[in-house]
């Protein structure tokens, strides 16, 4: 029994010792996230209506920036002769200003000039991210904005060219993750900035899948 407790006691002072020690290690921090990439630009964004003395009663509408979780914007103006107010698109939220002048104006033309700030932050997605994945695989078919997005309308039809170029982009792909990837690679890979000639600006799907041009409404 004496042999026991000569051999004991080191053992629970080292026990205990090594519990203060540990009690009074600084706790180890989540590192907090790094920082996002950020880049600041000022835009100035102008507007001219030519002079027609048959538009009587015709109306302006011009989008007006907003932000949101990956853009923040500032110090907006709006210059113009011409009345106007703000409002917002009750189906998909995006601001606007309608202008609203007078005959003497729409006779002689008017200018709308927007002046704003924007500053951006990265949106860094990993792709192949099984929870992303996961929850492309999920995403409810009532969901009032995905089946939105999902229907056709006048300009950008789901036959005929555009169905044809979806079968022949994402054959072979088993999840949606993968077909919308193959889209985007063949519409990067084949549509080019272009205000050249006729036809562009409509955002006519359709026609943009000919000459594989055209501007950000395209």
């Amino acid at each position: 029994m004496r042999n026991f407790r000569f051999v004991a006691l080191p053992a629970i002072v080292l026990f205990f010792g090594a519990l203060l020690w540990f009690s009074r290690r600084p706790q180890a921090v989540a590192a907090p996230p790094e920082p996002r990439a950020q880049r600041t630009l000022s835009f100035t964004y102008q507007v001219r209506v030519p002079a027609d003395p048959d538009a009587h009663g015709a109306h302006l509408r011009v989008p007006l920036p907003q932000s949101d979780a990956f853009q923040s914007i500032s110090g907006l103006q709006i210059d113009s002769p011409v009345h106007y107010a703000e409002g917002r698109d009750v189906v998909y939220h995006n601001f606007f200003a309608t202008f609203t002048p007078s005959t003497a104006q729409s006779a002689a033309g008017y200018d709308v000039t927007l002046r704003f700030t924007v500053t951006r932050s990265e949106h860094a997605v990993n792709l192949r991210a099984p929870a992303l994945v996961n929850a492309s695989a999920a995403l409810p078919v009532n969901d009032p904005q995905l089946k939105r997005y999902l229907e056709p309308d006048k300009l950008v039809p789901l036959n005929d060219t555009i169905a044809e170029l979806a079968r022949q982009q994402t054959a072979g792909e088993t999840t949606a993750l993968q077909k919308a990837r193959s889209i985007y690679d063949y519409v990067v890979a084949t549509m080019r900035y272009d205000k050249s000639g006729e036809g562009w600006g409509r955002g006519d799907a359709v026609w943009a899948c000919s000459p594989k041009r055209g501007n950000c409404t395209d």
